[in-house]
């Protein structure tokens, strides 16, 4: 299939949902909560796992992995969640590249986000280097019932142990519409694009099959999928998704990547759009009143590269083995929904 671009002008970062206004219920402004998506890029406590190989991120390792970095990237990853989608902070949060719930625990705890009222869904995974998903949620807007893990068994002989799990989260949202997360991190593009498009291809399947399960038995749930899928919107593994639901289901990261600019990520002078978040929402149903209403990618100034070779991308912690003392390789990127 031929990749289609959609291009928009550099200054069009934002999308706005034209077809579902902001409406006034009852005299009152709806209210606009934030769903977000965030690869932390390699959150490693400093402990020696003997089940996993976390050996680069020890204070002993090349990398000089210390209690003082980590607790820095802690502080980075905490400030860039405070104001992620408004000043208060996203609703719910999707995360990636965390090795366990111990990194999570301490993050919640730093200053910028412990009063905030987040709670934590995690389980291991049988990742080689021991990093996982996760789903971060404010307690006071939605209420977990349910979670299921998805494996991702992508029958690679250097991999024996798979891939990250695909988190399933399903619950109730603040109007009492039933919605389901799930959290993604799919196969990378280690040995080369074309080499591992099977191995996403894998992900993709498992949780095309996931959703269409529960719809038979949910018709009037809402869906929400995120994650960093190591694929564009336009690449075969994505646009297989669309299998699972109707014509209705919506990508809106689509409308505002411009490859040679615009993305969550830049390799080799190219710009990927692999941070993602698809939604679908029967129309007929309780859960359309809730109104999807801009993405973004959130990039502002001090999450950015200044260096004269990087100016523009994301600012990480390492550059190769060189510490930089940034934030991710990654932006995060959200909606905004209204009910």
């Amino acid at each position: 299939m031929e990749k289609v671009f959609i291009r928009f002008a550099a200054s069009s970062l934002i999308v706005l949902i034209n077809f579902f206004p902001l409406v006034a219920q009852q005299g009152k402004k709806a209210k606009v909560h934030t769903i977000a998506f965030y690869n932390l890029e390699n959150l490693f406590d400093t402990d020696d796992d003997p089940h996993s190989n976390d050996n680069e991120f020890l204070p002993d390792s090349e990398k000089k992995w210390t209690p003082d970095r980590y607790k820095q990237k802690l502080a980075n990853l905490s400030e860039v969640i405070q104001q992620l989608g408004d000043a208060d902070g996203p609703e719910v949060l999707g995360v990636c590249e965390v090795e366990n719930r111990k990194v999570l625990q301490d993050l919640l705890l730093s200053p910028a986000l412990s009063t905030k009222g987040y709670e934590i869904i995690h389980f291991d995974s049988p990742d080689p280097r021991g990093i996982d998903v996760a789903l971060i949620y404010k307690a006071a807007v939605f209420k977990p019932s349910e979670t299921k893990l998805f494996p991702v068994n992508t029958g690679d002989e250097e991999n024996e142990k798979g891939s990250r799990d695909i988190l399933m989260v399903g619950g109730q949202w603040k109007s009492k519409s039933k919605v389901y997360f799930f959290v993604n991190h799919w196969p990378s593009r280690v040995g080369g694009e074309e080499k591992t498009v099977p191995k996403r291809m894998v992900a993709s399947n498992q949780l095309k099959d996931a959703v269409q399960s529960i719809r038979a038995q949910q018709p009037e749930a809402s869906f929400f999928l995120m994650g960093d899928f190591n694929d564009d919107p336009v690449d075969s593994s994505l646009l297989n998704l669309n299998q699972a639901i109707t014509a209705k289901w919506q990508n809106p990261s689509v409308a505002v990547w411009i490859p040679d600019s615009i993305g969550s990520l830049e390799y080799r002078g190219k710009w990927n759009m692999f941070d993602q978040i698809l939604y679908y929402q029967p129309q007929k149903a309780a859960s359309s009143r809730m109104k999807v209403l801009k993405f973004q990618v959130f990039r502002p100034h001090f999450l950015q590269d200044k260096q004269e070779k990087s100016v523009g991308r994301p600012y990480r912690t390492y550059a190769g083995r060189r510490y930089q003392g940034g934030y991710s390789d990654h932006f995060p990127v959200f909606l905004h929904v209204s009910f």
